[in-house]
């Protein structure tokens, strides 16, 4: 995939059944603070800095990155729900890892499974990428067990449960959730 290619698809939105995918723009940087400084949501994840200005620059510098999409989760209606990433991507590997995903407390249950498999979408059907790769802190026992339920745990060490999700099983994992997105398989 040229530079080209990857700038192109950093304008694209991804619509789903129930939610849509679309790349973060300097002009989330508050919404994204708002989750990211949440005490409810932030135990598990790095420290940010609180900076409105430095998070639009982030983002500004990140949109200019072909080996980055970071997306802002919507539901049908554009209000934001959340953020999911495919980021570190290594194109001549085929791999790249995913994360970065946090949603608002309220948010409808199945709106984790489509904006996975959306963001599993992209990776594979549109990046042509192979693997994702992802981990989360073993203390948020409600993503481990959340994940365990569908992708392949590869290790699991003092602080994390590492993930992968190869293209092969993403075929599978549409079927199983059939019911949740309206991606074609």
């Amino acid at each position: 995939m040229t530079e080209q290619e990857i700038q192109v698809l950093k304008t694209i939105s991804v619509e789903g059944k129930h939610v849509n995918l679309r790349v973060a723009s300097p002009s989330d940087a508050e919404f994204i603070l708002e989750l990211r400084l949440n005490p409810a949501l932030n135990r598990f994840i790095g420290k940010t800095d609180p900076d409105v200005e430095n998070q639009r620059n982030w983002i500004d510098a990140s949109y200019e990155k072909t080996t980055e999409f970071h997306f802002i989760i919507e539901d049908k209606e554009g209000i934001p729900y959340g953020t999911i990433a495919i980021y570190d991507i290594d194109y001549e590997k085929g791999v790249a890892e995913w994360g970065r995903w946090i949603l608002k407390t309220g948010s409808p249950a199945y709106f984790t499974i489509e904006s996975n498999l959306l963001a599993f979408y992209v990776a594979f059907d549109m990046l042509g990428l192979k693997k994702l790769v992802g981990g989360a802190n073993n203390e948020n026992k409600k993503v481990v067990a959340f994940h365990k339920t569908y992708v392949t745990v590869t290790s699991i060490d003092k602080q994390h449960t590492w993930f992968e999700v190869e293209d092969a099983n993403y075929k599978k994992y549409l079927k199983t959730f059939k019911d949740f997105h309206n991606i074609p398989f």
